[in-house]
């Protein structure tokens, strides 16, 4: 937290101006006219909107120098924890249907974590960006599948409702993909990382305004990726076994 902290106050203009700040709220508007949002409601919603607005700003995009990384744990948080206090305010049935949507999402996404962090060595973002092992990219892959359940998009539309602090989390996770994704090469500069961005934000509002069908059909593939995972998991401990005895 302390580090957190000396990052926050340390790196304010990179926080408002790149980049959180100004290209952050542009991507939130541009958003907010293909997916719809209401203006938010409670306590909760100032969280969500501070929280992936920190999110977004402290990750590792062109040309940012940060004295502390964020690690991929700590950014997932950054964009849950407000979501968890939303719930708490929600009907028992609306809690129930989250939680069944929440938690096929999570298991994704920890089988995700664990394979990122295999790869890499490490759950610093910069660190990720810099893994070539085949782990990385499989869990990168598996994290992006599981956006759509965990974002109430396509088939889960309608179990979260579309304000601007919804949207901000969309826009936010989605933003943490293209970061997990994104190579480190400096030359692309801020061009490629705003088309990364904005593409992968049209190609989600896309998938959620044209992908229709009951939620239970793509969810019997969720167990099956999950198998996937684990042989990629099991796969890497074998080999450096393997290397150890030779």
């Amino acid at each position: 937290m302390n580090e957190l902290l000396a990052t926050i106050g340390g790196s304010w203009r990179q926080v408002i101006v790149y980049p959180g700040g100004v290209a952050f709220w542009i991507i939130v508007v541009v958003m907010r006219r293909l997916w719809g949002a209401s203006a938010p409601a409670g306590a909760w919603a100032a969280t969500q909107i501070v929280t992936a607005w920190l999110c977004v700003a402290l990750q590792p995009w062109p040309h940012t120098y940060w004295a502390y990384g964020l690690d991929l744990w700590a950014a997932l948080l950054l964009l849950e924890v407000p979501q968890w206090l939303r719930h708490r305010t929600a009907s028992p049935a609306a809690r129930a249907t989250d939680w069944h949507r929440l938690r096929r999402a999570y298991a994704l996404l920890a089988l995700a974590l664990v394979l990122m962090a295999q790869g890499a060595q490490s759950l610093l973002l910069t660190t990720i960006q810099t893994a070539t092992d085949p782990l990385r990219w499989l869990g990168v892959a598996v994290w992006i599948i599981a956006l759509p359940p965990l974002l109430a998009l396509g088939p889960w539309r309608g179990t979260d409702e579309a304000d601007t602090a919804a949207t901000t989390r969309r826009v936010a996770h989605i933003a943490l993909a293209v970061v997990l994704a994104w190579p480190p090469v400096e030359k692309l500069g801020y061009p490629a990382a705003a088309l990364a961005i904005t593409v992968a934000c049209a190609a989600y509002a896309a998938l959620h305004h044209w992908w229709h069908g009951e939620p239970q059909r793509w969810e019997r593939w969720q167990p099956w990726l999950a198998g996937v995972a684990l042989l990629g998991l099991a796969w890497a401990a074998v080999s450096a076994y393997v290397r150890q005895l030779w």
